[in-house]
């Protein structure tokens, strides 16, 4: 993982939605992975992905999109995409 590569030391937290149309499953993984104290949420999810970034409206912290710039969803909340 770039992450370790970057920081050995870090920890990475992993989960699936289990599909790409599911943002209630993917909030909740968020709001979990916010409590464990992550400090970036990056979805490869799809449309599930938009329960990450209401997720981190809410509790005030960095997420990252996919597959376009999804930046303009959540300008505060949104730092990149992949």
């Amino acid at each position: 993982m770039s992450a370790r590569y970057a920081d050995p030391d870090v920890t990475v937290l992993m989960d699936y939605a289990g599909g790409f149309n599911d943002p209630t499953t993917a909030k909740t993984i968020a709001n979990t992975f916010f409590e464990k104290g992550a400090d970036v949420i990056f979805h490869a999810s799809g449309a599930s992905g938009m329960g990450v970034f209401q997720a981190a409206e809410e509790k005030n912290f960095i997420s990252m999109g996919v597959n376009l710039n999804q930046n303009s969803i959540a300008p505060d909340y949104i730092m990149a995409s992949s």
